[in-house]
């Protein structure tokens, strides 16, 4: 199955978002059969030479609603609504680049950046999900408040959306950046009010780290706190900026968040191994 993510090179968090990356990479690698898709707003660096080594097809692709990211970002004088927006809505564009790109996929998986794969994700393949399929957000057991950081995306029934699903982001964009990013773009267009329109993902796809501890999880997500924030979320005086997620901090976070260091500590191992090869060449 064919695995996208993305993500934009703009903002201070790249460093930080290019590390979840690559354990994203890593553990889909180590774990599961999944061939990844890279779209990428952004320059070669470090990140892109790690995802060449390994066999990562990288597709150099900027939102349609930069510009309007921009304008917003500057009446706001604030820049984070550029660097988050024109990362957040590149998934929107999946469905437009696999036709450009010949891809003849109906369904493909799509992640966020901030997810460790822990297990095979083939039985993903039987599911066929009417626009995407989706898990909950915060509470497990509601499907009305979904998380678009993980989808299985019925790609031919997307398109058969997309022109209207793009005019209808266009002159929503204002609103957009208040309500989530793409992920409200989604679920107002997708949504009426005696139904929603998405299909249901088990939460074992999509686990996030504030949630019990669960040994049959095959995706984790890093929703809310990330893995290089835990040493400040549990120092004596967490900055004031990340004092909201305390609410989100539990044992089972600061569990795989130690996880997440060793695959992260693995992968630049593997990174070394490669460099001294290709230097003694």
């Amino acid at each position: 199955m064919k695995w996208f993510f993305a993500l934009n090179e703009k903002g201070n968090e790249f460093n930080n978002y290019a590390k979840m990356l690559k354990v994203a990479v890593y553990t889909a690698q180590k774990f599961t059969s999944l061939k990844p898709y890279f779209l990428y707003d952004g320059e070669e660096n470090d990140l892109t030479e790690w995802l060449r080594t390994r066999y990562v097809e990288i597709i150099r692709r900027r939102s349609f609603l930069y510009d309007e990211l921009q304008k917003i970002a500057d009446d706001r004088r604030d820049q984070n609504f550029l660097a988050i927006g024109a990362g957040a809505f590149l998934r929107t564009e999946i469905p437009r680049i696999t036709e450009e790109l010949k891809i003849n996929d109906r369904y493909v998986l799509y992640t966020d950046v901030d997810v460790m794969f822990m297990s095979e994700v083939e039985d993903l393949k039987n599911m066929r999900p009417k626009y995407f399929a989706v898990a909950p957000e915060y509470h497990i057991k509601k499907y009305r408040a979904m998380n678009t950081g993980v989808m299985i995306m019925n790609l031919e029934n997307l398109r058969s959306n997309d022109v209207e699903f793009r005019r209808f982001m266009m002159k929503k964009i204002k609103k957009l950046v208040d309500k989530r990013w793409d992920q409200g773009a989604y679920q107002i267009f997708y949504k009426n009010l005696f139904n929603f329109k998405w299909d249901k993902l088990p939460v074992e796809y999509n686990w996030k780290t504030y949630w019990k501890e669960n040994s049959q999880a095959k995706i984790i997500h890093f929703h809310g706190p990330k893995p290089y924030q835990k040493e400040l979320l549990f120092s004596p005086n967490p900055p004031e900026h990340l004092k909201p997620l305390l609410v989100f901090i539990t044992p089972n976070y600061a569990k795989l968040s130690r996880l997440w260091n060793e695959f992260y500590e693995a992968a630049i191992s593997e990174e070394k191994v490669f460099t001294n090869f290709q230097t003694n060449l």
